[in-house]
């Protein structure tokens, strides 16, 4: 199928076309010109005085501007659409200019060539790199007064104007090798099909982090020291050559004096310890999820991680994104990963702030063992705030009181199965009301992040939290579980008070005095006593509001209507016989006759009252 060249909606409009430059069935060149048009222009035009040569005016002058529309891609010219003398007024984004046959698309390139037709595809990206560095340098404008200037077609991706039946855009099959690249199309078509067999194979995917989520590592020479001495169990060491430079260079001007004539390349020791129950948790979880490593460490840190916590490879199976091809040290994206479907994906992290707090994300306790060292491969990152987080380690016995992965793994269970079995329950409902004809791949898609949801955000629904030290990862994780923040202690149901694991609830003022440590560990477990959560404040969801109003509203309607009808037929009966009972003297007599006795009765009553008063006063004086 040929692909159609537009217009683009930056030209100088209106353009009328002045001359057609290519031709049917003949080839077109990228950046050959496709038509000449001409449009007009306004210039401020200096004029001299007749009388006086040393007088100027300048005056505005209409002039013709002549300029070319550059074909943006090579191939063979199949129709041309336009003619000339054609005028455009404005833009037309459904005007097409050509129909070109491209040829091979080249939706498959290893190492910079086309596998199919074996051109050299990184000429072209070198091209377009340039044209997006030319257009930075002008400021981001397509088009200037300078008709050198004005016939690249930069302004714009080059593929906006440009009607395929593929998405050509190059993307890469794997992250774990780079030099692999498919157009977007095939990248999109090859990922649906790997997320329909993995719900086949009922399974998940994780995306697991490595420091500070399952390992602690450090790379201090006094760990050395200290492991000889104690001698931990379940620690790890290997030795990585590395090249310091980058390090170097943003130190200060003392430390890079000890390293000058020198060389940058280091051989350093690096220390892992697993966090507890890692192998049990793996164990448990590796028949019912897809495994990744996604890190900020470099790819060679990460290849020896992963011969620690999966020496056999058959968990991840090369499976890791490092920072080698993040290309971010400071933020993390499941893009980079799943760039078409992400409902089948959750992610452990002991930072939330990396990913933007995603809605896939489950944030753990950061695990530190090593005393003192953070995560050795943040250093872009702000520090994380640990003084209130709860020791993992015991300074003087070493215990370990870490079981976060001993809860984690119940809880990814236990997605698993509500995402699997409510796809089962419904598939079956699917079947019962289309009949058993209904193809199993075309039963309703279920997204484990709203499971994930609705799991956490009834945790604290309706409490209102006052911190006086609250952070912003601190505030977004509060709200991933449902609750909302407070400035002040008046309007909170929750005010923290120090960092320690109790809470107390007030039944005078209707508030829980808690911990910041109580706090967190109501993150870990999922779940709070509901002696500290039932101050919660009762919120009705906008959807049973607007049901309750309009219900109310339908309530009045009727009972307006009720009344309505009730007046009608007393006054039909009223109207039954004409008007001749306003000539009723009887009624008259009547009505009078109602009157005067209600007005007796009151007066009964108002005397009635006033003797009573009196005996009362009586009463009091007697006393």
């Amino acid at each position: 199928m040929p692909s159609i060249i537009r217009l683009t909606d930056d030209l100088p409009y209106p353009i009328e076309i002045v001359s057609i430059d290519c031709r049917e069935n003949e080839g077109i060149t990228k950046k050959n010109p496709i038509f000449t048009y001409k449009y007009p222009k306004i210039n401020d035009v200096l004029f001299k005085d007749d009388d006086d040569l040393s007088k100027t005016t300048v005056k505005k002058q209409k002039v013709e501007m002549i300029n070319t529309f550059d074909a943006p891609i090579n191939g063979k010219v199949v129709k041309i659409n336009i003619q000339k003398g054609m005028k455009f007024d404005e833009f037309d984004p459904y005007a097409s200019i050509i129909e070109v046959d491209e040829g091979c698309l080249h939706e498959i390139v290893y190492a910079g060539l086309c596998a199919v037709c074996g051109k050299n595809i990184d000429d072209e990206d070198d091209d377009q790199e340039e044209e997006e560095r030319q257009r930075a340098m002008n400021g981001g404008e397509r088009y200037s007064n300078n008709s050198n200037n004005m016939n690249s077609q930069n302004g714009k991706n080059k593929d906006s104007f440009i009607n395929r039946d593929k998405d050509t855009s190059k993307a890469t099959l794997s992250y774990a090798n780079q030099n692999i690249k498919v157009s977007r199309s095939e990248v999109n078509r090859i990922n649906r099909e790997h997320m329909e067999q993995l719900r086949n194979d009922k399974k998940l995917i994780l995306v697991v982090d490595l420091d500070q989520t399952v390992i602690h590592c450090g790379i201090d020479t006094s760990i050395s020291d200290w492991i000889k001495k104690e001698k931990p169990k379940d620690v790890f060491k290997f030795c990585l050559e590395e090249n310091i430079r980058p390090w170097l260079q943003k130190q200060s001007v003392f430390i890079r004096q000890q390293y000058m004539n020198k060389s940058t390349i280091t051989k350093n020791w690096y220390y892992v310890k697993t966090r507890p129950y890692l192998k049990e948790f793996f164990s448990a979880i590796k028949d019912k999820y897809e495994l990744h490593i996604y890190t900020m460490a470099t790819r060679a840190y990460a290849e020896e991680i992963a011969k620690i916590i999966d020496p056999d490879g058959s968990l991840f199976q090369n499976r890791i994104l490092s920072r080698d091809e993040n290309q971010s040290l400071t933020s993390k994206s499941l893009d980079k990963v799943f760039p078409v479907e992400q409902d089948l994906v959750l992610v452990i992290d002991d930072r939330g702030d990396v990913w933007d707090w995603s809605p896939n994300l489950i944030k753990v306790i950061p695990y530190n063992y090593f005393q003192g060292i953070g995560d050795i491969n943040n250093l872009q990152l702000p520090t994380q705030n640990l003084s209130d987080m709860p020791e993992n380690v015991d300074e003087k016995t070493h215990q370990e009181k870490d079981d976060q992965l001993v809860k984690l793994k119940e809880q990814l269970l236990d997605l698993h199965s509500d995402f699997y079995l409510e796809k089962k329950v419904e598939q079956e409902k699917e079947k019962e009301t289309n009949g058993n004809n209904t193809d199993s791949k075309n039963y309703l898609k279920k997204d484990i992040r709203e499971i994930l949801r609705l799991k956490r955000v009834s945790l604290f629904e309706g409490c209102r939290f006052q911190y006086d030290k609250m952070t912003k990862d601190l505030q977004r994780q509060i709200e991933q579980f449902g609750g909302r923040i407070t400035p002040t202690s008046k309007d909170a149901t929750h005010i923290v008070i120090n960092s320690g694991e109790s809470a107390t609830y007030k039944k005078e003022t209707n508030k829980v005095l808690i911990g910041l440590a109580w706090l967190y560990k109501c993150f870990e477990n999922w779940c709070a006593d509901e002696q500290y959560v039932v101050n919660r404040l009762k919120i009705i969801p906008p959807s049973a509001k607007k049901i309750e109003e309009e219900e109310e509203e339908e309530e009045d309607e009727n009972n307006e209507n009720n009344t309505n009808e009730v007046l009608t037929s007393e006054s039909k009966a009223l109207f039954k016989d004409g008007m001749s009972w306003l000539e009723d003297e009887s009624i008259d007599e009547d009505f009078s006759e109602s009157l005067s006795n209600e007005e007796d009765e009151e007066d009964e009553e108002e005397d009635n009252d006033s003797d009573s008063d009196l005996e009362k006063e009586l009463e009091l004086e007697l006393k």
